[in-house]
């Protein structure tokens, strides 16, 4: 009750939200240093992973725009029908063929997706926490932090199809709330 209502004051709420923002912004700088260390030059993923996942997104801008069939990636030409031979990655196409449509090159696109995604776990986390759970600000916070940058994320961060953990949170406080 008191809590609440001292935690819900306009200039209060706004203070957390810049904190929650600086958070994410430190978790970014701190997860993509060497993106940013070598002006874009390493991106993240190991080469193998970086050039698949790039691909299957390109893939789905390609379809987007009228250039390619859905279901005819071209990472085995000639052979149609191909999508379902590895992840489609369809939730991660959605900012990605926003970014590309914004006219940003496919690497940029790419980074600028997979921060994203990291936003939308970020937040989702944070919606879960404060909203559903009531949870104080600063404990959610920090738990938003160390679940989207914690050292499992950034091992895994040459994997890009695995950043699809972000979403959990917020499918799980969507689920909550139909339930």
């Amino acid at each position: 009750g008191h809590r609440a209502a001292l935690e819900s004051a306009p200039g209060r709420t706004r203070g957390w939200m810049v904190a929650a923002l600086a958070g994410f912004a430190l978790g970014v700088v701190y997860l993509f240093w060497p993106a940013f260390a070598s002006g874009f030059e390493r991106l993240p993923g190991d080469l193998g992973d970086f050039r698949f996942v790039n691909l299957m997104l390109e893939h789905w801008y390609r379809v987007v725009t009228g250039q390619a069939p859905w279901r005819d990636p071209n990472y085995f030409y000639p052979q149609p029908g191909v999508l379902g031979y590895s992840d489609a990655l369809f939730l991660h196409a959605v900012p990605y063929v926003v970014f590309r449509l914004a006219r940003l090159s496919p690497f940029y696109a790419y980074f600028c997706t997979l921060v994203a995604i990291l936003g939308i776990g970020y937040a989702g986390t944070l919606w879960l926490l404060r909203r559903i759970l009531d949870i104080a600000w600063p404990i959610a916070i920090a738990t938003a932090m160390i679940f989207m940058f914690s050292n499992m994320i950034a091992l895994k961060i040459i994997h890009a199809n695995l950043y699809a953990v972000a979403f959990v949170p917020l499918v799980v406080g969507l689920l909550w709330r139909v339930v």
